[in-house]
C-alpha cells in the first residue's frame, strides 16, 4: 500500500480557486432555456427513479422487500413541484465566480438552524419531556428552508469556482444545481452472496422501520441463501437529495457536498459506472467523501464553524465507540476481520466464516461497538467506502494521492470523473510518475 500523502491543497478552511478566469456567460435564447433546463434536470432524476426504485415483481427480493419499500417516485413528485422553478433559474444562470460564499443575513439563517438544531439535541440527549422536544424540532424545522436556500447558493458559488460548470452550446449549466432536504433519508436494505462481498442488489426502505421489521426483512433474504442487511445511511442522492443531521454543522456540510458530488458525476462516466460495477461504486463513494470533506471545510468557514482535521467516526462503527477501552482499536480490529473474512471465502468456508463474524461482533460488542449484525452485506456497505475500516483495498489511498497532483479541487474532480474502477487510478499515478521522473 503506498504510504499516506501530505495534506493534499485546500485542506484549509477556504478552497484555492481555479486559476482560469469565470467564462463569460453568453445570452441565452428564451426558448432554450426552459427546454434545456427540464432536459437536464431529468436526466438527474432517470438513473436515481431507474436504478432505486423496484420495477414489477420479477425480482425476488424486491418482492420480499416490497412492504416495506421506499416511495421514489411518489417523494420526487412531492418535493419537486415547489422547487422546480428555482432549480431551473439556478440551472441555466449559475451564480458568479466571485460571489461571496454567504451574506450576513445567509450566515444568520445557518447560524439560526444549527443553533435550534442544537437545542433539539440536547433536549434528546437529556431526556427533556416529549412536549420540549417536540417544540424544540418544530422550531428548527421552522428554520431550515432559508438555511438549506442560503447553503445550496454558497455550493453553488464553490462549484463555478471550481470550474464545474459544464458546457451545453453556448450555455454554461450549474450541473445539477444544489438542492437537497435535511430530514431522515431511506433505509437500505442491502444483499450481499454469502460466497463473496459484493453488493447483489439494494432495496430503499422507508426510514422509520422498526428493527423487528428490518431483522424478519434480513431473515428472509438469509432463506433464499444470501446475506442481507438494513442500514440506516448517511445521505442518499435522490434529487433532491436527504442528509440527516450530523453531530456537528460541518459534519452535516460536509454531507452536504458529498450528495451533491454523487450527482455531478452522474453526468460522467465514473457517475455512471455506480451503477454498473461494485469497484465503480466503491471508487465513486471514495472520490465523494474526500471530496464532500474538502467542499465542506471551505463551507464551515464561510459560516465561521470549525472543521475537524481528522476524518469523521467510521461510519462502519455505528453510534458505538464513545467508552471503547483505549487499548481497542476499531480500524485495526475491523480491517483485520475482513482480511480473514476474505481468506476464508477465498478457501470456500462459507460457513466457518459467518461463525467467524458472529464471534468477532460479540468481540466488537464487548468493546462498546453496538454492531448488530456483521455479514457478507455489512462488508459489502461499508467496503465501498475507501476510508472506511471495513474496506482493504488501498482505494483511499491512491485518491488521496490523485488529488494532491491537483492544483484545485475543480481540475482533480474533472479527472476522476473520467475514470471508472481503481486500476484507472492506479494507472493515473503510474503516469503521473513517469512524467515526474522523465522531467526530473
Amino acid at each position: 500500500m503506498p504510504a499516506p500523502p501530505a495534506a493534499p491543497p485546500g485542506s484549509s478552511e477556504t478552497l484555492p480557486r481555479a486559476a482560469t478566469a469565470p467564462l463569460p456567460r453568453p445570452r441565452r435564447g428564451r426558448r432554450l432555456r426552459p427546454a434545456l433546463g427540464a432536459l437536464c434536470l431529468a436526466a438527474i432524476l432517470l438513473p436515481a427513479v431507474w436504478f432505486l426504485t423496484p420495477i414489477g415483481d420479477a425480482d425476488p427480493v424486491h418482492q420480499l422487500a416490497r412492504p416495506q419499500a421506499f416511495d421514489l417516485v411518489a417523494w420526487e413528485t412531492s418535493q419537486l413541484g415547489a422547487r422546480l422553478p428555482g432549480l431551473l433559474h439556478a440551472l441555466v444562470d449559475p451564480p458568479a465566480a466571485d460571489a461571496p460564499l454567504a451574506t450576513p443575513d445567509e450566515a444568520a439563517a445557518v447560524h439560526e438552524f444549527f443553533t435550534a438544531v442544537q437545542r433539539w439535541q440536547q433536549a434528546e440527549r437529556r431526556g427533556a419531556p416529549a412536549a420540549e422536544v417536540e417544540r424544540l424540532r418544530a422550531d428548527w424545522q421552522a428554520t431550515r428552508p432559508p438555511a438549506e436556500q442560503a447553503i445550496a447558493r454558497a455550493l453553488g458559488v464553490l462549484a463555478v469556482r471550481e470550474g464545474l460548470t459544464t458546457s451545453v452550446g453556448p450555455a454554461h449549466l450549474l450541473l445539477p444545481p444544489p438542492s437537497f432536504l435535511v430530514g431522515s433519508p431511506p433505509r437500505v436494505l442491502i444483499v450481499s452472496p454469502r460466497d463473496r462481498v459484493e453488493v447483489a442488489s439494494s432495496v430503499l426502505l422507508e426510514p422509520d422501520g422498526s428493527v423487528a421489521d428490518a431483522e424478519a426483512l434480513e431473515d428472509a433474504v438469509a432463506a433464499r441463501g444470501e446475506s442481507g442487511l438494513v442500514v440506516t445511511i448517511g445521505g442518499i442522492a435522490t434529487y433532491p437529495a436527504i442528509v440527516p443531521l450530523h453531530a456537528d454543522p460541518y459534519e452535516t456540510l460536509s454531507a452536504i457536498a458529498h450528495e451533491w458530488l454523487h450527482g455531478y458525476l452522474i453526468f460522467h462516466p465514473l457517475g455512471r459506472a455506480y451503477f454498473s460495477s461494485y469497484d465503480g461504486r466503491s471508487l465513486n463513494e471514495t472520490v465523494a467523501e474526500l471530496g464532500g470533506l474538502e467542499l465542506g471545510r471551505a463551507l464551515a468557514a464561510a459560516y465561521g464553524y470549525p472543521a475537524r482535521r481528522t476524518a469523521p467516526r467510521d461510519p462502519s462503527a455505528g453510534e458505538g465507540g464513545q467508552d471503547a477501552p483505549a487499548r481497542f482499536d476499531f480500524r485495526r480490529e475491523m480491517r483485520a476481520t475482513r482480511l480473514h473474512l476474505d481468506e476464508l471465502l477465498a478457501a470456500g468456508q462459507v460457513d466457518q466464516a459467518e461463525q467467524y463474524l458472529e464471534a468477532r461482533r460479540q468481540e466488537f460488542v464487548a468493546a462498546g461497538y453496538p454492531i448488530r449484525k456483521l455479514n457478507q452485506a455489512y462488508f459489502a456497505f461499508y467496503g465501498s467506502y475507501g476510508d472506511s475500516a471495513a474496506a482493504v483495498s488501498p482505494l483511499n489511498e491512491w485518491v488521496r494521492q490523485l488529488r494532491a497532483h491537483s492544483d484545485t479541487f475543480g481540475g482533480f474532480l474533472r479527472r476522476v470523473a473520467q475514470m471508472t474502477t481503481p486500476a484507472d487510478v492506479r494507472a493515473a499515478l503510474d503516469r503521473d510518475a513517469a512524467r515526474d521522473g522523465a522531467g526530473a
